[in-house]
């Protein structure tokens, strides 16, 4: 099983989620330094959430000691330069816009166990699974999830 570790990024700093909001550090300095024990970290971009792109040097530096997969708010132009550093984009599907022209293999679809399951998508972060069971209708597709599983691709856990 593949351990993720989430790292929220505002104006270029790191903040812990776990019991609370707690800062860390310069985000490259935090997410290099958890380089050194995982493989890929989850970073959720509340700036970006936000509509605004002031993070992405931090990712264009990250991305070549780490892989790193951002959650953004889905603005084309930005979803654009993040797979152009080979960064993995985590978005809502339904947030995505249809005309979109995105190469959907550096795309994480961040869904509930209730949604559909997104064909486009190949990885998928699912935010709420609770039993195994819940695992089988995700067959084909790599799976991230909050609540750890036996059987599934990765777990995220907060630092």
């Amino acid at each position: 099983m593949l351990e993720v570790p989430v790292v929220a990024v505002k104006d270029k700093q790191a903040f812990s989620l776990k019991k609370g909001r707690r800062y860390l550090g310069g985000a490259v300095e935090v997410c290099k330094r958890l380089a050194g024990r995982y493989k890929l970290i989850h970073i959720i971009d509340e700036d970006a959430l936000r509509g605004l792109n002031v993070n992405f040097d931090v990712y264009d530096k990250l991305t070549y000691s780490v892989h790193i997969e951002v959650e953004v708010f889905p603005d084309v132009g930005f979803l654009k330069k993040l797979v152009s550093i080979h960064a993995r984009v985590v978005v809502e599907p339904s947030a995505l816009p249809s005309n979109a022209a995105v190469d959907k293999r550096f795309f994480v679809a961040k869904i509930s166990k209730r949604d559909k399951v997104p064909e486009a998508f190949r990885d998928i972060l699912v935010v709420d699974l609770e039993r195994e069971e819940e695992v089988e209708r995700f067959k084909g597709k790599r799976i991230l999830a909050f609540n750890p599983l036996p059987g599934v691709w990765a777990h995220l856990f907060l630092i």
